[in-house]
């Protein structure tokens, strides 16, 4: 058997050598044609400094405030939550390239337009690692000479995946985009052919990964198992889960040492970010990890044992030194700001419970790739003798197998959390991209024009479905009128949240508003005011007084405005955040105020030129 292995090794290398290297020069093209066509739809935003989320306001603020002076271990908002400044959780890390950006233009260009060059570079540059990425994986799965057509193709496709280019596109400067680069390098070590110096990139990526979000455990512990499947598959593959996870342990210490360890909180066992617990945890899965590769049992349910015990070890080590994580990273939250905010957040919801719109987008080209996977399996196993068990395990140890499993992992998460579907989506692409251009060459071998025409729509659609979707949902749908409604509200609403209206309470005396959440990073951007929140976690007990105050009655508002020492109370109409309070809560402060009914212990504000904006001054 290993001498069978180690042939079938030198083939593929053999084989990936032969393969045509996509050129770099030609995705720059593409990447280039992109990044224009992103910047002419968005240029409304950036001319009004509209940024896609809340996140990608405070990212900027956080690289803001370390760049004026506060410590590189130190990413509290201390303009938030005030006196004591709120808690956050994010990692210096995505703060980094958008510093060095910041601080090499702005003698060149100033400090704002240096900002705004950073919004736009950014986002410009993760797009570029991934379609890079993207381009060796479609051409490393490829079949025959048409890998590297398909990894051209694939770059292309890039720009119409909704949920990737929706965390690419300009002043998208949170971590999605990272995260999205990270889980294709993991893949491309686990697809490398040299196998050990791919576990160990895959390692690495996985815990720059961690370090950023947690989201991506679940992802880690996918890949971990893909190597544990390949050590069952073959014992020769054993060194390959230690590899790995020793990567992750190792990148894991040195990532925390450099961004957390000496912040006042270092050694707070924490669930939403890499703690120390979490590197023990590592750390004594790659030491138990290592002594099973040692042993080496014979019986593959041995070997499944092993797995058992060093996970049971692990868990065990995790519950008793943070019994809190038990729950999750969310599990700790206020219940009123579990159930009223979290809960209601969307792209953390399963995707059943998504438009049908955003589920055709998500799962189209996952699809085309469990089609085309389903055909790699049944051609591998029509073509080997042995018995299909074997062929199973034979199968998963190949490329395509590697990436099925992957894929198949990504996609049962993404099942459960919308915003993982990004990750789903650019592991199907490298695979279905291999098939789309296939479908393509025998389309253009048909003899009529119209069933080439015809062939080629088809295609098309199989790589935007979403995209047409949408547009025809709202023509044919009898609530189209209502829907053009909606969306002017929508528009009016962004409006009065556009940054340059928002500057207009900078008029007033700086004090401290009482504003609803997905307000907050919007008004500390645009002015030198304070907020008492935004949705972000780790400040749950202000999170909760924002929620009593909007969806309780006058005289609870009253109180929690007294005892945070609120100057102001300011809000957007017709944001969604605010018809929420006044949906779920008719009886509640912010209906009353919705309906003018306003208490004495207020004072209006007016601003001139502010539309839609509503402010009032607490009375003391």
């Amino acid at each position: 058997m290993a001498s069978v292995i180690k042939a079938d090794t030198l083939a593929q290398i053999a084989a990936h050598d032969s393969i045509r290297p996509v050129r770099f020069s030609a995705v720059i093209g593409i990447w280039a044609l992109l990044s224009v066509i992103l910047l002419v739809i968005a240029a409304p935003n950036i001319v009004a400094v509209r940024f896609p989320d809340p996140d990608d306001l405070l990212r900027l603020l956080q690289v803001r405030d370390w760049l004026n002076g506060q410590e590189w271990y130190d990413v509290k908002q201390y303009r938030m939550n005030a006196p004591d400044g709120a808690p956050m959780h994010w990692s210096r890390i995505v703060d980094l390239p958008i510093a060095i950006i910041i601080t090499v233009l702005t003698p060149i260009l100033g400090s704002s337009s240096a900002e705004m060059a950073a919004l736009i570079i950014i986002p410009a540059i993760t797009l570029l690692c991934v379609m890079w990425a993207v381009a060796q994986l479609t051409n490393r799965l490829g079949i025959g000479s048409s890998g590297r057509d398909a990894a051209y193709l694939a770059c292309l496709i890039v720009g119409m995946l909704v949920p990737v280019i929706h965390q690419l596109r300009p002043m998208r400067i949170d971590h999605h985009g990272w995260q999205i680069f990270l889980a294709l390098l993991a893949l491309k070590g686990l697809l490398h052919l040299r196998p050990e110096r791919g576990a160990l990139l895959s390692g690495v990526a996985l815990a720059v990964w961690l370090s950023i979000s947690m989201e991506g455990l679940p992802m880690a512990a996918g890949f971990m198992a893909a190597f544990a499947i390949l050590w069952l598959c073959n014992a020769q593959h054993r060194g390959l889960l230690v590899t790995a996870m020793s990567g992750l342990t190792a990148a894991s210490a040195i990532l925390f040492m450099a961004t957390r360890i000496f912040s006042a909180d270092g050694w707070v066992q924490y669930c939403d970010a890499i703690s120390p617990v979490h590197i023990g945890v590592f750390a004594l899965g790659t030491g138990m990890l290592a002594i099973l590769s040692r042993i080496n049992p014979a019986q593959r349910l041995a070997i499944v044992a092993g797995f058992g015990f060093t996970g049971s070890a692990a868990l065990a080590l995790l519950y008793s030194a943070a019994p809190q994580c038990a729950s999750g990273a969310f599990g700790q939250l206020d219940p009123l700001v579990d159930s009223f905010w979290y809960q209601r957040v969307y792209e953390g919801l399963p995707l059943w419970q998504q438009t049908t719109g955003k589920i055709i987008q998500n799962i189209a080209i996952p699809a085309i790739a469990l089609f085309a996977l389903l055909i790699h399996w049944l051609r591998f196993n029509r073509r080997n003798q042995a018995d299909m068990l074997q062929n199973f395990f034979n199968f998963l140890q190949t490329a395509h197998g590697r990436t099925a499993f992957m894929l198949l992992v990504a996609i049962a998460i993404a099942s459960l959390v919308e915003r993982a579907a990004g990750v789903a989506c650019i592991f199907a692409l490298p695979i279905a991209a291999n098939l789309l251009i296939l479908l393509l060459k025998k389309v253009r071998r048909f003899n009529s024009p119209l069933a080439r025409i015809g062939g080629t729509l088809g295609v098309f659609t199989m790589i935007v479905p979403g995209l047409l979707v949408a547009p025809a949902s709202a023509l044919i749908s009898k609530r189209a009128q209502k829907f053009e409604e909606l969306t002017a509200i929508v528009q009016d609403a962004e409006k009065c949240q556009q940054i340059e209206q928002l500057r207009l309470i900078q008029e007033l005396p700086v004090g401290n508003i009482m504003t609803p959440l997905d307000m907050g990073p919007a008004i500390l951007f645009a002015s030198d005011h304070k907020v008492v929140a935004s949705g972000h976690h780790r400040n749950d007990t202000a999170m909760r007084d924002v929620l009593n105050f909007f969806s309780g009655n006058k005289d609870a508002a009253y109180s929690i405005a007294k005892q945070r020492d609120i100057d102001y109370v300011m809000y957007c109409e017709n944001v969604a955040e605010v018809m929420l309070y006044a949906h779920y809560k008719p009886d509640g402060f912010m209906a009353e105020l919705r309906n003018d009914n306003v208490p004495q212990w207020l004072e209006p504000v007016t601003l001139y030129g502010a539309e839609g904006l509503r402010v009032w001054r607490v009375k003391r």
